[in-house]
This record gives structure tokens, sequence and C-alpha cells, in this order.
């Protein structure tokens, strides 16, 4: 029970600073593959899109990151998943739908791309930002197995991990099943079931705020291409 305000903490620190890095690389990569004059962009975009069909192995990823961001410390579950192949392709289809018009008309008053992206794209995208985001963060919250992996000080541990650690604590006493009490067991599955709770509270206050984007932006994303 005392690592529960931690876990708490840690989690909300890596979906917030998660999903800010992940949002930013993920606008500045759909923006730019909007571009259509931007040289080699169908080269650069097959590049993203074979990840999603094949895949590194976990070895060398975990090698990767600890030649990189180093083990055990929160960086290690940021860094290395800063974009999403899928989500950028779905992020991209909004951005595409904005007219080209509007593109041109920002260059044409000397409006830099960055500029035109931060102050035209992305208010236009309300729906898909939200969307993306809510992905994000949903995945980013419940993530659990890359923890396990690249954590291993239980005061670095986000509240999933934790939770199911505490769900699934081995084995299980005889006890159990021959109908006696115990005390200890009683509180320890009165104890998971509050971090349970507590696990989805976060999720369940954020949804309704972005559920009318949310539906908005799965509907579009799944009929532009």
């Amino acid at each position: 029970a005392g690592y529960i305000p931690q876990a708490f903490a840690n989690s909300i620190f890596i979906v917030v600073v998660k999903t800010l890095f992940q949002m930013t690389l993920t606008s500045l990569g759909a923006y730019a593959f909007t571009r259509k004059d931007v040289p080699g962009i169908r080269f650069f975009f097959t590049l993203f899109v074979i990840p999603m069909f094949f895949g590194g192995g976990l070895l060398p990823f975990y090698l990767t990151v600890r030649a990189t961001t180093g083990l055990n410390n929160l960086m290690a579950l940021i860094i290395p998943f800063g974009l999403s192949g899928y989500n950028m392709i779905v992020l991209r289809n909004f951005f595409s739908a904005i007219p080209e018009s509007v593109i041109e008309s920002c260059k044409i008053d000397g409006a830099s791309d960055l500029r035109i992206l931060v102050q035209f794209v992305l208010p236009l995208s309300k729906a898909g930002l939200a969307t993306i985001t809510l992905f994000y963060m949903v995945g980013t919250w419940n993530e659990w197995y890359w923890p396990s992996i690249l954590l291993q000080d239980i005061e670095l541990y986000p509240l999933a991990l934790l939770v199911r650690q505490s769900l699934n604590p081995g084995e299980m006493s005889a006890d159990r099943w021959k109908g006696t009490y115990d005390s200890a067991k009683t509180y320890g599955e009165g104890l998971n079931a509050a971090m349970t709770v507590i696990a989805l509270a976060p999720i369940l206050a954020i949804y309704p705020i972005l559920q009318k984007y949310f539906t908005q932006g799965v509907m579009v994303g799944s009929v532009k291409g």
C-alpha cells in the first residue's frame, strides 16, 4: 500500500511527458507527410510504415534502450516510444483533409511551415488531435510490459505494473480452497480492488471530456486514406 501514491505519481508524470513528446513528434511527422513537395517523401513514408508490420525484436530493442537512455529510469519509458506509425498516419489523414488553398494562402502571406502547422493546421484538426491524444494516454496509462522489463526499482513502477503484480502474486495458498478465513488475504484482495479503481479513475474522468472529439475522429480517420 505504501507504494501506491508513488506509483500513481510516476504514472501521471509518464503519461503527461510522454503524451506531449509523442504528440509533438506525431504532429510534425504527420504534417511533413502531407507536403508533396518534400524530396523523398515517399521513401521516408515507407520507412515509417515498415515497422508497423515487421519488428526488430525484443533483444535488439532492449540493447538499444540500454545504450541510449539507460535502464531503470523513467526516460527509458518515454524517449524510445516517441512515435507510433499508425497514429501518425491517422493524424496525417486529418491534416490532408484541410484544403490546400488554406495552406497556399498562408505561404503567400509569408508564414513558415511551423507557423502554418501551429496556428492553422492544428486548430482545424481538434478532433484528430483529441483522438490521437486519447490513444496515447490510454496506452501509456495501461502499459505494464515494458516497465516490467526496463525498470528494476519498485519506486519507479507505474501504477499499471504495480496493479498487475498485486493481482498476480504467484502461488495461491491452499487455504483458500479449504474454505478457511485468512484476514491477510481478505485485506490484500480489498487493496487490489482499491488499486484497480484508482487506476481506472483518471481514464473514466478524461474520456467524457474528449468523447465528442474521439467519436468524430474515429469516424473521419477510418474513412479517409
